[in-house]
């Protein structure tokens, strides 16, 4: 019993000694064979004498292989360096021998998804989803964010769906490229890349936000608003005048400024008509200047109307800080456009024929459209002009050129005639010479 009990104990203690002194005797001899015997092995050919691998210092280290639960430092985050170092070994080995061996492949979706991840997402709450551990640490740094600040097109991502694989280290600028990225990733941990492209889809909208396109983000602007681009306006343009009331005469009815003075004071504005408010009392101090109803017209009243507004007399200082005489009994004008308050205000005493005629209108179709019409006319009339100087010149050349042919061919003519005339003479002299040689 002991003998046969004392080799078995004895076979493996000599396995190990074996093997060692093998190797010993190989490496002193410059042996290569044990290399090639290793290199078998990792093409999984089996070898006809299996060595007996020593016991390992600290065990079988279950977490650094497939399918096993991370290490405490990869749950933690996948931005942190205390990633288990046999974990990293055996995932780049991994990522490099992944066609080699099926059950060595950590990157594989089925690995993935059978730990603490259900590829059958929609029985789960989107909280819980995002509590899963490839992502808690990403959407626990994505829940302290604001919009603003999700949205910063500056700001740098890592995948969370790539960590302690291959792209665990690169950055995404925004979270548009990480949100296609996660969307088009096709060759590693495609579902948890898709898992990861819903997740964000359904956290931004929850958030009232969304993942917008670098080119929309910053290629879009706030204009002004479309109802406020048009406005009503008193058609014929019309300037109301302040302030033209002079004096009371002997029934104490109060005179002002007439119409044709009132023109000539402002002559350069090329106003067409005057009128003035009258009451009980009389002249009311209330004057109105007529402009002709075209854009020309408004554009003259509204001239009028800034140079008041710019020497500090329109209607702001008329109803909060009107001075009626300066020293010397000399009265301040004031001016403004007129609104339809004003021309009811004027027309307050005013009946029948005498009562001021008015309507309100569009300005942009009386104003701007008729200056783009005007512009447009002119650009025509411009291009005519251009057209009929051409003319202009092209028929001065003509004539030119006519009257340099003309003088041409009249020389041409001359010479012509010259030239028969000398040849008739010419003739005549020979045919003279011939009859006298033929009676001598």
């Amino acid at each position: 019993m002991r003998g046969n009990a004392g080799p078995g104990r004895g076979t493996g203690g000599n396995a190990w000694a074996n093997h060692g002194a093998d190797s010993r005797m190989a490496s002193a001899r410059g042996n290569s064979r044990p290399q090639i015997v290793n290199k078998s092995l990792d093409n999984h050919q089996v070898p006809s004498n299996p060595v007996i691998r020593p016991p390992l210092e600290h065990g079988w280290n279950w977490q650094s292989r497939t399918g096993s639960n991370p290490s405490k430092g990869f749950q933690d985050g996948y931005e942190k360096d205390n990633v288990n170092a046999e974990a990293e070994k055996d995932n780049d080995v991994d990522d490099i021998e992944d066609d080699s061996d099926d059950v060595a492949a950590d990157d594989s979706d089925n690995e993935l998804l059978t730990d603490e991840f259900d590829s059958d997402s929609s029985q789960k709450s989107h909280e819980t989803r995002k509590k899963n551990r490839w992502f808690k640490k990403f959407f626990d740094s994505l829940d302290k964010l604001r919009v603003e600040e999700i949205n910063d097109p500056a700001r740098q991502w890592h995948c969370p769906a790539c960590q302690g694989g291959p792209g665990a280290i690169d950055w995404y600028r925004g979270l548009q490229p990480l949100v296609t990225h996660a969307k088009t990733k096709g060759s590693k941990r495609v579902k948890l890349h898709r898992e990861l492209a819903e997740l964000l889809d359904e956290e931004l909208r929850r958030r009232g936000t969304s993942v917008i396109p670098a080119g929309e983000a910053f290629g879009k602007w706030r204009g002004l608003k479309d109802d406020e681009k048009d406005h009503e306006i008193v058609w014929p343009p019309m300037v109301i005048i302040m302030n033209t009331r002079l004096q009371q005469d002997d029934n104490d009815k109060w005179i002002g400024m007439g119409n044709q003075e009132l023109l000539d004071y402002f002559s350069s504005y090329a106003a067409v008509k005057a009128r003035h408010s009258y009451g009980p009392q009389g002249h009311r101090g209330m004057s109105l200047l007529i402009f002709e109803s075209t854009a020309r017209g408004y554009l003259e009243a509204e001239r009028l109307h800034k140079h008041f507004a710019e020497q500090g007399t329109d209607r702001e200082a008329w109803e909060h800080r009107q001075v009626l005489f300066y020293p010397g009994g000399t009265r301040q004008l004031y001016g403004y456009m007129a609104n339809k308050e004003d021309l009811d205000i004027f027309n307050q005493h005013s009946q029948g024929k005498s009562k001021l005629k008015f309507e309100m209108r569009s300005y942009q179709e009386m104003v701007v459209n008729q200056i783009r019409q005007m512009s447009e006319a002119n650009q025509e009339l411009i291009f005519y002009k251009n057209k009929f100087a051409i003319q202009q010149r092209l028929k001065t050349a003509l004539e030119e050129s006519f009257g340099v042919v003309s003088e041409k061919l009249r020389k041409t003519m001359e010479e012509n005639r010259i030239v028969r005339q000398r040849t008739k003479m010419q003739h005549e002299q020979n045919k003279e010479e011939v009859i006298v040689l033929v009676f001598d």
